[in-house]
């Protein structure tokens, strides 16, 4: 999906203004609701799975994958959630691995069974 708002990590979230933030979450969630909705059109929930990220980035700059997590990460799972994929966003639904990070304009959510 193309990358709906600025992926942000937890040491730039302390600095966000909570209107600022909240759009991001927003924005992150409502995407990956509608694009989970577009190509699953069962309705029976996914198998539990572990969730990884791949953010296009402007630069080759260097990141931290796992301060990614708490945000982009997060919002991401809230809006598999959200769309119908689990019940909820417990251990027994859905784990997570590290971001993973490539230069480019989108974003591809993997969701591999446990």
């Amino acid at each position: 999906m193309p990358l709906p708002d600025k992926a942000w990590s937890t040491n730039q979230d302390r600095n966000l203004h909570p209107y600022e933030r909240a759009a991001r979450i927003k924005a992150w969630k409502e995407a990956t609701a509608f694009y989970y909705r577009l190509t699953m059109m069962t309705r029976d929930f996914m198998d539990p799975g572990i969730v990884q990220i791949d953010i296009g980035v402007k630069t080759n700059a260097r990141r931290d994958p796992h301060n990614y997590c708490g945000t982009v990460l997060k919002a991401v799972i809230d809006g598999l959630v959200l769309a119908g994929a689990w019940p909820d966003d417990t251990p027994d639904w859905v784990g997570h691995r590290e971001s993973v990070f490539h230069k480019g304009k989108d974003v591809t959510v993997t969701v591999t069974p446990m």
